[in-house]
């Protein structure tokens, strides 16, 4: 008795990957011992997206002065993630695109602050933080490109943390400001509100670079 195990793989041009497995019992030639039995396997669709979002970004009381200073948040909830599961060979750049869908805005008397959210760049150069003017921007309610992330060289590694991108964090040399910024300086406050803004976020392939 001979049995054959037929197996094809098909990754494109579908959407979620399958293997269609024909399986068949002979005890000799054109003799079938059962009917052929034919399986069809699903598997995980190849799919970049974002695996977890914080709840909040928490800036805190802030007094209410001019000064020219940025804030940084603590996230609050979630990690920022995103998750790759494709093949290393099909894995391309990931651009991550925000953009502020309602400004920081007084929950009680609807008081709004409309320039007040940056993103802001750093670079880390003989141990001193400083400020990379040529990446940051006003966050408003236009997408922004907010992060060019290279694929992941390694195809066991499918998850990447980001938040110590967003809000900054400690590395061996000292603490680096995160990339979400907020700055009151240049907005007139109310004493005593309570303001919320906004963000959506959005995932897209980019091409590889040249």
């Amino acid at each position: 008795m001979a049995s054959f195990l037929f197996l094809s793989i098909f990754d494109k041009p579908f959407d979620v990957n399958f293997a269609i497995i024909v399986e068949a019992n002979y005890s000799g030639e054109d003799k079938l011992e059962r009917p052929v039995v034919v399986y069809v396997k699903q598997y995980e669709p190849a799919d970049v997206n974002f695996k977890n979002v914080p709840d909040l970004f928490d800036f805190g009381a802030q007094p209410v002065t001019n000064t020219n200073k940025d804030i940084q948040p603590l996230v609050k909830g979630k990690k920022f993630e995103i998750r790759d599961n494709r093949k290393l060979v099909d894995r391309t750049n990931v651009l991550i695109m925000v953009k502020q869908t309602q400004p920081f805005t007084s929950v009680t008397s609807k008081h709004k602050l409309k320039n007040a959210l940056w993103k802001r760049e750093f670079k880390n150069f003989e141990g001193k933080v400083e400020p990379e003017t040529e990446g940051e921007f006003l966050i408003t309610d236009s997408d922004n490109v907010f992060m060019n992330i290279e694929p992941q060289t390694d195809e066991l590694i499918t998850e990447r943390d980001l938040t110590f991108y967003l809000t900054g964090g400690t590395n061996s040399e000292k603490t680096v400001p995160g990339m979400i910024q907020a700055n009151f300086s240049g907005e007139q406050k109310v004493i005593g509100e309570k303001y919320e803004a906004e963000l959506e976020w959005t995932l897209l392939n980019a091409p590889p670079n040249d």
